[in-house]
């Protein structure tokens, strides 16, 4: 059993974040060790939402984890309230890739051309970025990475998009690199960068824009890494789940985001086959 340490938000009245990554990662065979950056009334599309960052905190758990003779097989890192905390998980990240942790980030900054976060906490990100194994940002997120008009570049084609990042990807630094959700009519497609190679994964988008579909696949594609799959292949297998839940969510508009029961049996059985 995989040991995997993630550091996210976590909210209410929502499917996303740590509340996804728990049953998830515990379904595909992993020991989650969850830290929360942050606490949300519910998540950031309901109007009202309340919010207390735990930056403050996170110096105090830096400190006491480097007191602990433990390494964990994978550190997964998403969204922050702000800049203040990522040093502090930095750090705890810099220990534990000296002793061999596979680093996954995902810098949670933005989409489709909206950003927002503020200067201090893309340069953070940038230096977070900098000790990963993969990262995995959206269009919008790698754009802001390399310091490109997101705004613009956000009004091109698939392909336009595509081809921007075969020529932009290397610029990142990172031999591992999936941006996702490259959306253009009925399709949506996921970019993968692995040491040079390139393949595009297209899959069927069924208009279901929903918040934790993204930490779902991250949480997915590190699963099946540790397990030894390509990452490609991991991606390709997250894609055509999260494609199966969008038409389920499609069928059954009254189920909403359900990640629970027979669609988590049929996650295990995909993950540990």
């Amino acid at each position: 059993m995989k040991q995997v340490v993630v550091f996210n938000d976590i909210a209410g009245i929502a499917a996303c974040t740590l509340g996804v990554a728990l049953p998830i990662l515990s379904v595909c065979d992993c020991k989650v060790y969850p830290m929360p950056t942050a606490v949300f009334s519910s998540s950031t599309r309901i109007e009202g939402v309340q919010s207390t960052s735990l930056s403050h905190f996170l110096p105090t758990v830096a400190k006491h984890w480097s007191q602990i003779d433990f390494a964990p097989d994978a550190v997964l890192t998403g969204c922050f309230a702000d800049h203040e905390g990522v040093p502090a998980v930095y750090e705890i990240v810099r220990r534990y890739k000296e002793r061999g942790s596979l680093i996954m980030v995902d810098p949670v900054m933005g989409d489709e051309g909206y950003v927002f976060a503020g200067d201090a906490l893309r340069a953070e990100f940038g230096k977070l970025v900098s000790l990963a194994d993969i990262t995995c940002p959206n269009f919008t997120e790698f754009c802001v990475l390399i310091g490109a008009d997101y705004a613009r570049l956000e009004r091109l084609s698939c392909a336009e998009k595509v081809a921007f990042l075969r020529e932009n990807a290397p610029a990142l630094g990172v031999q591992k690199l999936v941006v996702t959700g490259i959306r253009e009519g009925q399709s949506v497609s996921n970019f993968v960068y692995d040491n040079g190679s390139v393949e595009v994964l297209a899959h069927t988008f069924h208009h279901q824009s929903v918040c934790g579909t993204g930490d779902m696949f991250s949480n997915i594609v590190l699963s099946r890494v540790l397990r030894g799959q390509t990452l490609a292949g991991a991606v390709r297998f997250a894609g055509e789940w999260i494609e199966n839940l969008a038409q389920d969510m499609s069928d059954h508009p009254e189920r909403g985001l359900y990640i629970g029961g027979e669609r988590l049996f049929a996650l295990r059985k995909g993950i540990l086959a």
